[in-house]
């Protein structure tokens, strides 16, 4: 007897993970596979092509896209939630407008005891015991720049070179080092306009180590939506986020509060960094991990209204 056709799942991959995703190779994807398997669905890979997406459209059945936009009503997107094995299934491509970006956090609904194991476990297993153990606050402020330094995009306050001279406006006395995003490349308008800032206020440093270096010395971040400042967090460092995105619940939100509230709120208070990181990666996204992981696929499919 024939499947019927609604009960397909295409998966659209770009080649590398496409090749994994057949080959079985891809961890959560072979979970995702197992778990709709388990409900009598047919899975198959695709290319991501711009073809082949704009035919998932007529098809019958779901799609599901990698990082891509989900942009008909029988798709949705998966991405890795920034560390292994957190993930998210998403109805959206942008990360402010994910369901837990839109969920209020509230540290007193979280038990302590299970934000502390949780923090203890993976700042540990992220970054190195010794690493989290040797934090410290040297006087300075850290600036990861992403691309695009002198574009201001939709989901940004400013341009992110404009986002350094309202930095030094915020912060008069502490360095700002910057560093540059290493799979970025800069235009040379762009180089310039970031070494003519460092001219014209030389406390503003282009920084040459790791960047782990800079979050476990910096005393905050700021940045537009980087990562960086999620794993800040691990650190038990602050941030300014000039950026939408969706960990910005204990941020300073220049989106949200304005710039000098903002900054006031990284330099002056402490976020509750452990109830929030298990609130964030535990309870809000899918892990891999978890002998649970199959029910989590599916409860998360059947939210964004899969019948499944």
């Amino acid at each position: 007897m024939p499947m019927d056709e609604t009960h397909k799942l295409r998966i659209y991959l770009h080649r590398q993970l496409l090749e994994q995703a057949r080959k079985g190779n891809h961890r959560f994807l072979r979970l995702v596979d197992e778990a709709v398997s388990s409900r009598g669905w047919e899975v198959s890979y695709h290319r991501d092509t711009s073809e082949e997406r704009l035919k998932s459209s007529g098809r019958r059945g779901k799609s599901l896209f990698h990082m891509d936009d989900p942009y008909h009503e029988d798709s949705l997107t998966f991405r890795l939630a920034y560390y292994m094995p957190f993930w998210q299934i998403e109805s959206s491509a942008k990360r402010w407008e994910w369901d837990v970006a839109q969920t209020a956090f509230d540290p007193k609904e979280i038990d302590k005891a299970e934000a502390r194991q949780f923090y203890r476990f993976w700042s540990g297993r992220l970054f190195g015991e010794e690493a989290i153990a040797s934090a410290s606050k040297e006087g300075f402020v850290y600036l990861p720049l992403q691309g695009r330094l002198l574009d201001h995009r939709s989901f940004q306050v400013t341009s992110p070179a404009e986002m350094i001279l309202a930095t030094l406006e915020q912060e008069p006395e502490l360095p700002v080092v910057l560093t540059f995003h290493p799979k970025e490349k800069y235009t040379d308008d762009e180089m310039t306009a970031i070494h003519e800032i460092c001219e014209a206020y030389p406390r503003v440093i282009i920084g040459e180590l790791d960047w782990l270096n800079y979050l476990a010395e910096c005393d905050y971040v700021v940045t537009q939506n980087s990562s960086a400042a999620i794993a800040a967090m691990f650190f038990q460092k602050p941030s300014v986020l000039f950026g939408r995105v969706d960990f910005h619940h204990i941020c300073g939100n220049v989106w949200e509060d304005g710039v000098e509230r903002a900054f006031r709120k990284a330099q002056n208070n402490k976020p509750n960094f452990k109830a929030y990181l298990k609130w964030f990666f535990q309870d809000h996204t899918i892990n891999a991990g978890k002998v649970d992981v199959h029910d989590r696929i599916l409860n998360r499919l059947r939210h964004h209204g899969w019948d499944i």
